[in-house]
């Protein structure tokens, strides 16, 4: 399933190309290459950021907080270029948190998220290990 739009975003991130096409879905949504990487999240290409929900004035369903610019009403928009406005203006606004959100988790998962089983099955460590 997105194969083409999935390889693409790994060798933007700087895999190369037989890496790439070798990817899994890691979760729900993260792409990752077995044995080569284990990415958890992406810093490179933040994903947070909601496309449906700028759409929608960046409000959240659960609480109903504004978390978005007010940019009108979809529903009342009479032209695209209204429409491609108020989202633009919604992505615009939550792209930057989206990135910070996602470098700050990298670095505390560095920190604390000590992942030895899988870092025990990439390539790289298998060869340096004594006992391979």
């Amino acid at each position: 399933m997105s194969d083409e739009t999935n390889i693409q975003r790994l060798l933007k991130n700087g895999r190369p190309i037989e890496y790439a096409r070798d990817y899994i879905i890691c979760g729900c949504w993260c792409l990752t290459v077995p044995g080569r990487a284990f990415d958890f999240m992406s810093a490179e290409d933040p994903t947070s950021v909601d496309a449906r929900a700028c759409l929608e004035q960046r409000r959240l369903r659960v609480t109903g907080r504004q978390v978005g610019p007010r940019t009108g009403d979809p529903r009342g928009f009479r032209s695209y270029d209204e429409v491609w406005n108020a989202y633009r203006r919604q992505v615009e606004a939550q792209f930057p948190k989206a990135f910070a959100l996602n470098t700050a988790a990298h670095q505390v998962a560095a920190q604390y998220l000590a992942l030895p089983f899988q870092s025990a099955l990439l390539r790289g460590v298998l060869r340096r290990a004594s006992i391979f």
